[in-house]
């Protein structure tokens, strides 16, 4: 009898209504007793409908079930406590193990945990190990081929990390985490329920089935914001916060949890916000700590993202569970090919594929706004072939905005549906080859993690080369900076947005406002201003920023292009509204990364100054034949300043098209390069733009 066994035999529950009094055996018998009892349990209650085991092995190709018991066997070959905050078996997802374990891999299952068992009570990565074990406990006690002598070691595991990890998640508050959730707090809550609800016969778990739903339910409030959108910004760590507090939800409603309605109904909200910032690729805005959700290849500057023809499945499965019908009408857009419709579409234990079929899809909005949140979008459509362009207006510097980066109105573009003008991505503690580096070895190479968090990574308006919000160390900022967006307008023709942020009071010499507006002819070209309001007359410089993929070109009429098969984008900066021109190679490029060209604009003044960039999107060598050149405009009775009031004429392919934007607080009648108005912006091809 091993000492783990006795230990685990110690815990048993004997007074738990499902379990009569202690038999008179060893404590392995009385393990496997227990054993027996949690696996009479039908497969509802560890998560999944009746047969659905079955009807997902039925329904796969047969090189899925190759493709499923691979990726189980090359988790048992590596680190199992790897990645981190999960566990190297239960990272691969519900369904790849219930496709590919068998009595054979849950025995070799039981031998990796006992390989690891001077290490359970270890908590290593600080929060999630709970979660990844309970996870992989459940999917084990559901597959029946699995036999119970070979789950006594995972429980073993369970309830010796259980009560560490616990020790310290209870103890999380605002000096951590700030006033805000956090997805550290629905992972971990999520694996301490399901631990305690689904195995309730040993001592100490117990407890943590009281965590549904009044923890969910106040958890679901301070995470999201009104429009549903995770507080802490990045696309990757929204879906990873959603989709926990979606499962956990659903495994608690299993286990007869009742919700409330405006719980019901704010967790539909959720779930509708998550496709709504998609770009034609099928992923989110790189924003912030994201990556591409699907994998990625090449080497050096030349690395670029594959095409993941599943990106949208979890898209799907939102769809279906909350009949979102205008999530439907853009799936159908994005995967048109009857091919790409689920045949089996596993959704936390159901098969959705009737549901999902059988719903209608509505057209969405052409645009995205969630103000609420500051997340904003421009279209030409929801197809693959799309142009797209990403706005960033999100608050950052508050604690709980960690997975936020300094990069206020920040921009993202795709031109027929390729990204030309692009994050820098993560560069996080995984970055290089793929395998985990440890914290001192980031201390030592810090600048591949620092430099994306700061301003300059990013496709925005600096000051100095300043950070937005002061950097005082990674995921922790010293100043919080709310921008307030006070214009989104979304027409066929055109889309408009108008935002201003105070981060660069802060400087010694201050800068009140920096105003970035976005003018989009729908198909034809964005309008960048970025507008700086100063106090005092000192000499400052400021800058615009733009990482374009690798294979840029400055022209020499002082634009700059890019180049490759399919969407490209020309940069055309406005002369005498703009500064000086420079074009570097990424400088903390890390292998399989997009590693893209960074071009800044950066002018030297004094007083209040104003900057310009017409972005013209084409295919492949097909460059617009493109000149801007601003504008006097007369209004007050005088010749206002660029500052002031902006008029461009563009030129592009042979037509010339006129800009107006009044900046200040008031309007009066103007004249411009022969049209006159009285609002606040005008395009010469857009009659709606008069205002």
């Amino acid at each position: 009898m091993n000492a783990w066994e006795q230990e685990l035999a110690q815990r048993i529950d004997w007074s738990h209504p499902e379990l009569a009094n202690p038999p008179a055996a060893a404590p392995r018998q009385q393990l496997l007793a227990v054993m027996a009892q949690v696996r009479r349990h039908d497969d509802e209650y560890f998560g999944f409908t009746n047969g659905f085991t079955g009807a997902l092995r039925r329904a796969a190709a047969p090189q899925e079930l190759a493709a499923a018991r691979q990726r189980i066997d090359t988790a048992l070959a590596g680190d199992l406590f790897f990645p981190p905050h999960t566990n190297a078996l239960a990272a691969l997802g519900e369904e790849t193990l219930l496709l590919g374990l068998d009595a054979d891999r849950g025995a070799a299952v039981a031998q990796k945990v006992l390989s690891r068992q001077a290490d359970w009570a270890i908590n290593i990565w600080t929060f999630g190990i709970t979660h990844g074990v309970a996870q992989l406990l459940r999917c084990l006690c559901a597959h029946r081929e699995c036999r119970d002598e070979d789950l006594l070691p995972v429980f073993g595991w369970l309830c010796a990390i259980a009560p560490v990890e616990w020790a310290e998640a209870r103890t999380w508050a605002e000096r951590m985490l700030g006033c805000n959730g956090h997805n550290w707090w629905a992972h971990s809550f999520f694996g301490f329920w399901m631990a305690g609800a689904l195995f309730p016969q040993f001592r100490g778990l117990s407890q943590f089935a009281a965590f549904a739903p009044t923890y969910l339910e106040r958890e679901l409030n301070v995470l999201f914001a009104a429009d549903g959108w995770s507080k802490e910004g990045a696309a990757g760590y929204h879906q990873f916060a959603a989709f926990n507090v979606i499962g956990f939800a659903r495994l608690a409603a299993r286990h007869g949890v009742e919700f409330s309605p405006a719980f019901r109904t704010k967790l539909r909200t959720v779930a509708d916000a998550t496709w709504r910032m998609l770009a034609p690729d099928g992923d989110g805005p790189m924003f912030g700590d994201c990556a591409p959700a699907g994998p990625r290849t090449g080497d050096g500057l030349s690395a670029v993202r594959q095409p993941v023809p599943a990106a949208t499945a979890r898209f799907r499965r939102l769809a279906a569970r909350f009949e979102l019908t205008q999530a439907k009408g853009v799936l159908d857009q994005l995967e048109p090919d009857a091919a790409a419709q689920p045949t089996f579409l596993s959704d936390n234990g159901d098969d959705l594929t009737a549901a999902y079929r059988g719903l209608r899809g509505e057209p969405p909005p052409l645009d995205t706004a969630l103000p609420d949140t500051g997340l904003y979008a421009m279209r030409t459509g929801w197809t693959t072939s799309a142009d797209w362009l990403a706005i960033n207006a999100m608050p950052v510097g508050e604690v709980g905005s960690s997975h936020k980066h300094a990069d206020i109105f920040n921009m993202e573009v795709c031109v027929r549906g390729r990204r030309v003008l692009v994050d820098n991505w993560y560069g996080d503690v995984t970055e290089n080859d793929g395998s985990y580096r440890s914290a001192a070895e980031i201390r030592n190479d810090p600048q591949k993690r620092r430099w994306r968090v700061g301003s300059s990574a990013h496709n925005v308006a600096t000051v100095n080369n300043e950070d937005h919000v002061p950097v005082q160390q990674i995921y922790r900022y010293g100043w919080p900076v709310r921008p307030f967006v006070e214009t989104f307008v979304s027409e066929p023709q055109f889309a408009f947005f108008s935002g201003v942020q105070e981060g660069y009071r802060r400087l010694a010499h201050p800068v009140a406002a920096h105003r970035r507006s976005i003018f989009y002819l729908r198909g034809e070209y964005w309008i960048v201003l970025d507008r700086f309001t100063v106090e005092g007359e000192a000499a400052r410089s400021f800058q615009q920023h733009f990482h374009l993929l690798a294979g840029t070109t400055v022209l020499p009429n002082g634009q700059v292009r890019t180049h490759g098969p399919g969407g490209n984008l020309l940069l055309a900066p406005v002369p005498g509204m703009t500064g000086q021109l420079r074009l570097e190679s990424n400088p903390h490029p890390i292998r399989t990364y997009q590693n893209p060209d960074h071009v800044q604009l950066e002018a030297n003044a004094t007083g209040d100054w104003i900057m310009a960039v017409v972005l013209a999107p084409f295919a492949d060598d097909a460059v617009p034949d493109l000149s801007v050149e601003a504008l006097a405009v007369e209004a007050d009775e005088r010749r206002l300043s660029s500052w002031e009031a902006t008029a461009l004429a563009i030129n592009v392919n042979g037509r010339r098209d006129v800009y107006y934007q009044q900046h200040m607080h008031w309007n009066l009648p103007w004249q411009a390069g022969g049209c006159a108005g009285t609002g606040r912006w005008f395009h010469s091809q857009c009659e709606a733009s008069a205002r």
